[in-house]
């Protein structure tokens, strides 16, 4: 048997063995070492279509190491419990990051289920874990079920709402929604708001999240948000 004979042999049996590990990445590198030596064959018994073949093959490993072995970059979302008001569905009608999950939608009949906000709850953090940003009810069952739920720690959970004050500027802002609107989840949030303004926010300064507070009456929900939250994480 000649050199030339044994060479072909050896490449052979690299490409065979590569086969043989499930990590991709091993079974390229040990595929180009032996299309390597093919192509060294290929051109030794000038067989154009050995060469040409294993060459190819090379091309493809190098180009799948590079671009298909790299980190891809994951988002993790988060949930944003939102004061009535802030602009949850205008933002979630303009960025597909972000969903209002209305808590409206659980009602049945017009009435919710003594355990309406644990579905809610867990409603939220499923849509969170596949890279949304989560808006939620303020309501006190929602704050209270997401302190003490298990949430993976990959999931932050923030608190955004007006300081305190800004109460007679926000009441202004609801009022005037409402009236362009006339809708009856606007006139709820009005009324929520002219009577349980203070408690309401001092519920959610109280509640064990990261704080996002709208300190002025002018502002941009979207850039507000962008500044307090990171959801880039590298995989």
């Amino acid at each position: 048997m000649d050199k030339i004979e044994i060479l072909g042999l050896v490449a052979t049996l690299l490409v065979l063995v590569s086969y043989m590990w499930s990590k991709l990445k091993v079974l390229r590198y040990i595929n180009i070492v032996g299309s390597i030596l093919f192509v060294i064959y290929g051109l030794m018994i000038d067989s154009y279509s050995v060469w040409i073949l294993n060459g190819g093959c090379i091309l493809v490993h190098i180009y799948k190491l590079i671009y298909d072995e790299r980190p891809v970059k994951k988002y993790i979302g988060c949930i944003i419990v939102g004061y009535p008001g802030i602009g949850k569905s205008s933002l979630s009608i303009s960025d597909d990051r972000y969903i209002d999950l209305e808590s409206s939608l659980f009602k049945v009949n017009g009435r919710r289920s003594k355990t309406w906000y644990e579905v809610y709850c867990h409603q939220a953090v499923d849509l969170a874990l596949q890279g949304y940003r989560v808006f939620v009810s303020a309501h006190a069952d929602v704050q209270l079920y997401l302190a003490y739920m298990n949430i993976p720690e990959n999931i932050k959970i923030y608190s955004c709402h007006p300081s305190l004050g800004l109460k007679d500027l926000w009441m202004k802002r609801l009022l005037d929604r409402y009236h362009d609107t006339k809708s009856e989840k606007d006139f709820a949030a009005m009324e929520y708001c002219r009577v349980h303004y203070d408690a309401g926010i001092r519920s959610m300064m109280r509640a064990p999240f990261e704080q996002i507070t709208i300190d002025s009456y002018n502002y941009n929900l979207k850039s507000l948000l962008d500044t307090k939250i990171k959801t880039v994480v590298w995989r």
